[in-house]
């Protein structure tokens, strides 16, 4: 509950998402919302970035972040990528085939246990603002947004550095050799199947 601020008590054991929907259309009826009540799976992960513009990555595992990673370089589909621990936190944007894509900057993964993190709500509170301004600058083309860039956050020192990020040729997922990079030379559509 500490930083579930669209959530109230008596919604305790019910599923966040619907919570979510329920007080955001509350605040503006005139909102559209879809809720989707699921992980991201390897079964749905490709259905679920070519429904969308962008996708924002919030995941609580590296499992999910790179299913999430490797269909949106896969659909050119681009991803705001935020993540915290206890007081810390990083963020940066993701474009397919122009920046680092996750597994460029996490090429060997921490070991992230789905519920095993500190969460202070002021510190994630905090980083769902940046990210929110990081996705509204790539809808709308107001200012630009964090490419190429990681930005490292630590708010018990308040401390905040931009690190520059590249491209890694022979990453796995957005390099020269990448399943779908090979698909498109043969000038076939990606299927659900070429990441897995």
């Amino acid at each position: 509950m500490n930083r579930q601020i669209l959530m109230t008590d008596d919604w305790v054991g019910k599923p966040r998402v619907l919570k979510a929907k329920e007080t955001l259309q509350a605040i503006n009826p005139d909102v559209e919302i879809e809720a989707v009540h699921e992980y991201v799976t390897p079964e749905n992960v490709d259905s679920l970035v070519q429904s969308a513009d962008m996708a924002i990555d919030c995941a609580h595992n590296f499992t999910e972040r790179d299913l999430l990673n490797s269909s949106c370089v896969q659909w050119r589909k681009p991803m705001v990528e935020a993540a915290m621990d206890g007081m810390e936190a990083y963020l940066t944007t993701i474009i397919p085939g122009v920046t680092p894509c996750l597994s460029c900057l996490f090429p060997e993964k921490p070991d992230w246990d789905r519920r095993g993190f500190s969460v202070l709500g002021a510190v994630s509170g905090t980083l769902a603002c940046l990210a929110a301004l990081e996705a509204i600058k790539l809808i709308t083309g107001f200012n630009q947004p964090l490419l190429s860039q990681l930005l490292t956050i630590d708010l018990s020192r308040l401390e905040f550095a931009k690190r520059r990020s590249y491209r890694d040729r022979s990453c796995p997922v957005c390099g020269n050799n990448a399943p779908w990079r090979y698909l498109q030379s043969q000038s076939m559509e990606p299927t659900t199947n070429c990441n897995k």
